[in-house]
């Protein structure tokens, strides 16, 4: 989720003033949270998951939180999407 954090802020997403300290369930719970790893995110990582009618960024978080709630393996979508993305960044940065 740190590393889903810092993706989400390069995409443009700013931790709510409101928070005191940090609190990832708030922040999950943040449609813009999403919205910005959707800027992040290739888009081709999770085309498993895509639904024709909805955006991106809303099949993101429905597929983590369906996860969630059923007991799934929520590091693994982390992993899969974020570690693609992060090698990427990595390759380009050196």
């Amino acid at each position: 989720m740190n590393e889903a954090l810092r993706l989400a802020i390069r995409g443009g997403y700013e931790i709510p003033e409101h928070l005191e300290q940090l609190d990832y369930a708030d922040i999950q719970q943040d449609p813009k949270f999403w919205q910005a790893l959707e800027r992040v995110f290739e888009r081709d990582v999770t085309d498993e998951i895509l639904e024709e009618d909805k955006p991106y960024w809303l099949e993101l978080a429905t597929h983590y939180f369906k996860l969630l709630l059923t007991g799934g393996d929520v590091d693994a979508f982390w992993k899969k999407p974020i570690g693609s993305r992060s090698e990427a960044t990595e390759a380009a940065n050196v």
